[in-house]
């Protein structure tokens, strides 16, 4: 369930996100991957640890519309 939060005047919402390690440990840390709730295109954001990624919030990457910014939480911790 998506929690809505609110911070300051903007309202910041808690966003399923899936960690995808990386293929090859020597190029990186893996990435976080979900839908926006913004624009609806697919997003990534670095990861850093991979044996504990960095959920938490985010600027969305949207190309096009108001932009804005969520909170990533686990895909598990979601449903």
């Amino acid at each position: 369930m998506t929690q809505r939060l609110t911070g300051g005047s903007a309202e910041i919402i808690d966003v399923p996100a899936r960690f995808l390690p990386p293929a090859n440990p020597e190029l990186g840390p893996g990435v976080l991957v979900l839908s926006c709730p913004i624009c609806g295109a697919l997003h990534r954001h670095g990861a850093g640890d991979p044996e504990n990624p960095a959920y938490g919030q985010r600027v969305a990457h949207c190309k096009t519309g108001p932009g804005g910014a969520y909170n990533l939480v686990p895909m598990e911790a979601a449903r």
